[in-house]
């Protein structure tokens, strides 16, 4: 009889019980914030954590750590910017991590994460809105894989990334240069490792 790697509890599907570890090759964390009025958007390229499934999901933990040199606009001159101390300042803060505990129904089938992220060094809550995808064995190795994809929003100058708020040119009016408001979006896919014979 073939394993199953997903259950169902309370009429949702979820994983198995087990500690999954994210695969940074097949999982993005990318971002969307206004530059003007356009929309700009880039990525983290270099992400690593766990994600620990316990029987009851309300128990369930993620750990999450992301290079903060790895962003990648696709522009070289604003991935410099971004880099520097006006902003992710990645000399003095080279990591950022969300560590979240719970995973709560809400409505349709996500799930709200609640935790906290850090950035630079401060450290706020964040509940991330949540899709379970799905969870398979890979064909190849002794491992199962799960996928999930999650969203939320910050204010960036709340954790003191706060450079470009504002133009002040003579003759002009004042505009934001770099939007406040950024927008992330997660996809994740975990690896759970299972005994050979399995």
């Amino acid at each position: 009889m073939e394993a199953q790697y997903t259950r169902v509890i309370d009429g949702r599907v979820v994983p198995v019980a087990g500690e999954w570890a994210i695969d940074g090759l097949h999982s993005s964390v990318a971002f969307t914030a206004r530059h003007l009025l356009t929309a700009m958007r880039g990525r983290f390229r270099e992400v690593c954590g766990t994600v620990t499934i316990t029987e009851d999901p309300k128990n369930s933990r993620v750990e999450v750590r992301i290079a903060a040199a790895s962003i990648d606009t696709t522009h070289p001159k604003a991935d410099e910017h971004l880099r520097g101390p006006l902003f992710l300042d990645v000399e003095r803060y080279p990591v950022l991590t969300f560590s979240g505990s719970g995973a709560h129904p809400a409505g349709g089938e996500l799930w709200d994460v609640a935790g906290e992220l850090t950035v630079r060094d401060v450290t706020l809550p964040m509940v991330l809105s949540t899709r379970f995808l799905g969870a398979v064995r890979h064909p190849h190795l002794p491992m199962a894989k799960m996928s999930f994809e999650a969203t939320a929003s910050l204010r960036r100058d709340d954790f003191g990334v706060a450079g470009y708020l504002e133009t002040h040119a003579p003759g002009l009016p004042d505009v934001v240069l770099v939007g406040r408001e950024v927008e992330i979006r997660l996809d994740v896919e975990a690896d759970l490792h299972l005994p050979e014979r399995e």
